[in-house]
């Protein structure tokens, strides 16, 4: 179940690994020639996020802004200098309607949610 999540989890951000490349990765450990480091990146971080969401679920506490962080880190590690903090930049989804709020609206309105 891991390295199907793990798949269709990265597939819906536009990861062009296959299942079978995804599977190599996590239990082989093994790079996917003409793939790219990020791709190889997050097929790799990804299971150690689900690990810390069960631990999360697990423990019963209330969510945290520290474990969304931690959270964050665990999948952008070795991606991205920004892994662990609130992004400060604007972003868009390509093909979405919806547009995410500025970076400046980011951590209030995560302080909201949580609440």
């Amino acid at each position: 179940m891991m390295i199907e999540y793990t798949y269709n989890s990265n597939a819906i951000e536009g990861n062009t690994l296959t299942l079978r490349e995804t599977q190599l990765i996590i239990e082989e450990g093994l790079t996917v020639n003409g793939k790219t480091i990020t791709e190889t990146l997050e097929a790799k971080n990804h299971p150690q996020a689900i690990e810390f969401i069960e631990t999360l679920a697990d423990s019963k506490n209330e969510l945290t802004q520290e474990a969304i962080l931690q959270l964050h880190k665990l999948i952008m590690s070795n991606i991205t200098e920004d892994a662990g903090k609130y992004r400060t930049a604007g972003v868009r989804i390509t093909g979405a309607t919806f547009t995410p709020p500025p970076s400046i609206e980011v951590k209030p309105k995560m302080q909201k949610l949580l609440k």
